[in-house]
């Protein structure tokens, strides 16, 4: 569903692409005894990479992090590891490797990369919304770590869009709820669901349904006062809306709207007609 962003991670080959063009890096390391030199072992590694030899790529680079440990391309090793398997579709692997990673060098420099690309790949096998949203709140989760430690950074800005995408995800397994409970007539239970929605996801696709199923339920049970204030919210911040022409017939009987004048509703913040 969101694999489209795997391209985003790129960054770490060109990071570990970068480092190893450095003459004065070069200069620093050296060949372990009766081993292959760094370069050649890189650039076979990369090849394979590049040709969809994944297993090979692995196999290479975990003989640079073995072979030059020492150095700073033990660690830059590991996150290529993680990436291979990455774009493999070994997303299970991936994490065990980015776990090791993040255990062995918590404070190396290119621990922002690990972070990403962890969040990345919750991100990537979150469920359909009409089941189990575990895998959705662990994402979540990781991107406002995420956020909280590298702000005003291109990683905290991606990672809010993915943060409003994951929401969109979990507000429409509580619409899918909410219309379930709605079908088995259980008013209270659809009732509830709807409510999380207009108070944890006012940013979602959702709202304006959750606001017009709302009113269709107090409609239903012939709770006036409750459906016309419901309506009436849903009018006030959202008047264009095909929920709320909806909404307006539903309680009026009337197939033309009135023109709303916001200066007669303090709706702004709707937490309060639920107190």
């Amino acid at each position: 569903m969101f694999r489209f962003n795997k391209i985003i991670n790129i960054f770490i080959i060109f990071i570990f692409i970068s480092s190893c063009s450095s003459s004065n890096d070069d200069k620093k390391i050296v060949k372990p005894k009766n081993k292959v030199d760094l370069p050649v072992l890189y650039s076979s590694a990369m090849q394979d990479l590049n040709d969809g030899k994944n297993e090979n790529a692995v196999k290479k680079f975990k003989m640079v992090e073995k072979d030059y440990s020492f150095t700073e391309w033990g660690p830059k090793s590991i996150l290529m590891q993680s990436y291979v398997y990455y774009i493999g579709n070994k997303p299970a692997d991936a994490v065990v490797t980015l776990d090791r990673y993040i255990k062995s060098y918590p404070n190396n420099s290119d621990r922002i990369y690990a972070d990403y690309l962890k969040a990345i790949i919750s991100f990537d096998y979150i469920n359909d919304p009409q089941k189990d949203q575990t895998r959705t709140l662990e994402a979540l989760r990781q991107f406002k770590l995420l956020i909280d430690k590298y702000p005003n950074t291109e990683y905290a800005k991606d990672a809010k869009y993915k943060i409003d995408l994951l929401n969109d995800n979990l507000a429409a397994k509580e619409m899918y709820l909410g219309r379930y409970y709605m079908d088995q007539k259980k008013w209270a239970a659809a009732l509830s669901r709807f409510r999380t929605v207009i108070e944890k996801y006012q940013t979602t696709i959702y709202i304006e349904e959750a606001l017009y199923r709302m009113v269709e339920i107090y409609h239903k049970l012939g709770l006036t006062e409750e459906s016309n204030r419901t309506a009436a919210l849903l009018g006030y911040n959202y008047n264009s809306s095909e929920w709320y022409k909806k909404s307006y017939f539903l309680i009026t009987n009337q197939q033309d709207l009135p023109k709303i004048k916001k200066d007669n509703f303090l709706l702004n913040n709707f937490k309060k007609i639920f107190n």
